[in-house]
């Protein structure tokens, strides 16, 4: 290949393939740089799907508009309700103090 006066390719080899599940995990040994090698991998389909379940890269994830992960600090108390009634006469006023809390 006569590569040996080269600046940066000065020696044949140097590529490192693999072949990796749809779960980041190696299916293939490791092969030497300096080794021509075919490699051949069995991928289980379902995992691909598992996978791109699992890990939302491109949907609401990676999306600031749609998902924002916040802490309310604001105290909670626990409720026991006993009609409709009470349930909308208690969220109306849960709403005003609300927004009473937030103006400065």
């Amino acid at each position: 290949m006569n590569t040996a006066g080269g600046a940066l390719f000065n020696t044949p080899g140097g590529g490192h393939s693999a072949v990796f599940g749809p779960d980041g995990r190696r299916l293939t040994k490791e092969v030497d740089s300096q080794t021509e090698q075919m490699l051949y991998a069995d991928l289980d389909m379902d995992l691909i799907l598992a996978a791109r379940c699992f890990i939302d890269a491109c949907g609401h994830y990676s999306r600031p508009d749609l998902l924002w992960l916040g802490v309310d600090d604001r105290e909670k108390r626990h409720r026991v309700r006993d009609s409709m009634e009470e349930n909308e006469k208690e969220s109306k006023t849960d709403l005003v103090e609300a927004e009473k809390a937030r103006k400065p």
